[in-house]
């Protein structure tokens, strides 16, 4: 009778705890237990088990389920497809769905001791019971989450009456007796029976000139030595606590640069033009898409460097760290208010010019390195402001310079400008004439009368700006009546005339070689 009124109690979920037995819920075997054991404290009275049926069936295949098998389904599983939200990231990490800037935490630095600040014995000390503080529960440590634990008080996984047990009284998914053998990886090998990122022919990469690995050659100066000439992880001096590892130092060669960039030594990573074979267009260097630009700042090959709200745009930007995926135009335009924001580069008056040759339908290439210039030349890296394209280009190269306030600091004087010019001439290889306007939108003196925006508004500048770029776009159609080298417009700048309607705030100079602009940096000077 009372063996028949407590299985009628756990039939229908009720927990019953009293001098005489305790009853566990049906709960619990809904969970996944395979077993429930009623405990007795009457003595006497024998305590049943009751088994429960939920089991997981395997497949005839060995699969914990049907839906896992290929060979159950008839068709390959398909892998799982992460999905993205439509700037090609997750969803989480995108700061244009989420609408705020994502902030990454940062590790919190190490003590002085070179250990974890919250589990360091030196910083905080051992307790009255021998124990660190962090971990001494006597001291108020906060415990770890207890393991579950089956009726028996055994992992579940590892009792052998909670889960079915083979004749030997072993755990059947682990008895070897029963046939239970573990997997072996299988281990791809190369064409050359080796490994194939330890194949010095198929991984070539890998492998320095002395037929080493490079990782580890102390010759080349590889990642893994350390600043004591030996491997990182077996040197003794680098795993001291309380040492600190300095910067690492690059091997130079016997012309004193760094091994893989030097041109004269000839390393494997330099081409047969003297250049990084990855950046080499003529060896076919993989940096280079089908569009003939890099890679990462090709909008249809990737760009990973471009920004990712504006790289379909006509003038994409690079993304910058400090705005993560976001360059600082689109981070101020987005989020105003951030104080990353404040910081921005500003370039309104250069942006405002912008507008205005959009407004006129000029078309122009803005803050990019000169087009069609010489790339082997190491003066190829100035980048105009803005480069005009018009239908005579191929005969006359026009540039708009915007020099706010003149150019008139301490780190950029005349001098640095005219230097900058000739670069850019230089990397020309002086096949066209090169026309340059320099606009200046601030205030400026003619003579003795200063011309602030109130007297000369930019409206008219603009307006003063056009007329000239105009005039020469349609010169340009004859390309002898320009200097053969540079020929230089500078609109609203400082000059000594007498009147201001004389020289209209226009006034232009020519160099026709390399001389001239010689004689002009002396005389600034």
């Amino acid at each position: 009778m009372l063996l028949s009124f407590l299985l009628g109690l756990f039939a229908h979920g009720t927990r019953v705890k009293t001098g005489f037995v305790s009853v566990m819920e049906k709960d619990d075997i809904s969970r996944g237990l395979t077993s429930v054991a009623i405990a007795s404290t009457h003595p006497g009275v024998v305590a049943p088990i009751i088994k429960s049926n939920n089991i997981r069936s395997k497949c005839p295949h060995g699969k914990q389920t049907k839906t896992r098998c290929a060979e159950c389904l008839g068709h390959p599983i398909p892998k799982l497809k992460i999905k993205k939200c439509p700037h090609n990231l997750r969803k989480s990490q995108c700061e244009d769905c989420i609408g705020h800037p994502i902030t990454k935490q940062t590790p919190a630095p190490p003590c002085e001791h070179g250990r974890q600040k919250s589990r360091c014995l030196e910083c905080h000390g051992v307790c009255e019971h021998g124990i660190g503080k962090w971990r001494c529960l006597d001291c108020g440590a906060t415990p770890r989450k207890p393991e579950k634990m089956c009726p028996h008080n055994k992992r579940k996984s590892r009792c052998i009456e909670c889960v079915d047990g083979c004749v030997y009284g072993r755990i059947k998914n682990s008895c070897k007796d029963c046939g239970f053998e573990k997997k072996k990886a299988v281990i791809k090998k190369c064409a050359h029976n080796k490994i194939k990122r330890q194949c010095d022919v198929c991984s070539s990469h890998n492998y320095c000139i002395h037929k080493r690995k490079l990782y580890t050659c102390v010759d080349c100066r590889g990642g893994g030595i350390c600043i004591h000439l030996n491997v990182k992880s077996k040197c003794k001096e680098c795993q001291k606590p309380q040492a600190k590892t300095p910067k690492r130092i690059y091997k130079n060669c016997v012309h004193d640069i760094p091994m893989n960039n030097c041109k004269l030594c000839g390393h494997q990573k330099i081409c047969v033009h003297g250049k990084r074979l990855h950046l080499c267009r003529e060896c076919g260097g993989n940096s280079f898409c089908a569009c003939g630009r890099m890679k990462n700042t090709c909008p249809k090959h990737g760009g990973i460097a471009l920004c990712i709200n504006c790289i379909n745009w006509p003038d994409p930007q690079h993304k910058n760290p400090e705005y993560g995926n976001y360059c600082a135009r689109c981070f101020k335009n987005k989020w105003p208010e951030d104080p990353k924001s404040k910081h921005k580069r500003q370039k309104v008056k250069e942006d405002r010019v912008k507008t205005f040759l959009q407004e006129n339908d000029i078309s122009f290439v803005q803050d990019r390195a000169v087009l069609d210039r010489d790339s082997s030349c190491d003066k190829s890296t100035n980048r105009p402001d803005f480069q005009v394209q018009h239908t005579y280009q191929e005969l006359v190269s026009i540039y708009l310079e915007i020099d706010e306030s003149q150019h008139q600091t301490r780190s950029y004087t005349d001098t640095c400008e005219l230097v900058r010019l000739n670069d850019i001439a230089i990397s020309h290889q002086y096949r066209r004439p090169i026309v340059v306007l320099r606009y200046n939108p601030d205030p400026f003196t003619v003579g003795s009368h200063h011309i602030t925006c109130k007297q000369l508004s930019r409206d008219n500048k603009e307006k003063i700006l056009m007329q000239q770029l105009k005039n020469v776009m349609q010169a340009a159609a004859f390309p002898e009546t320009f200097p053969r080298l540079l020929r230089v417009i500078k609109i609203g700048y400082n000059c000594m005339c007498q009147n201001t309607t004389g020289c209209g705030f226009v006034h232009l100079t020519d160099y026709e070689d390399q001389e001239s602009i010689c004689r002009e940096y002396d005389r600034m000077q």
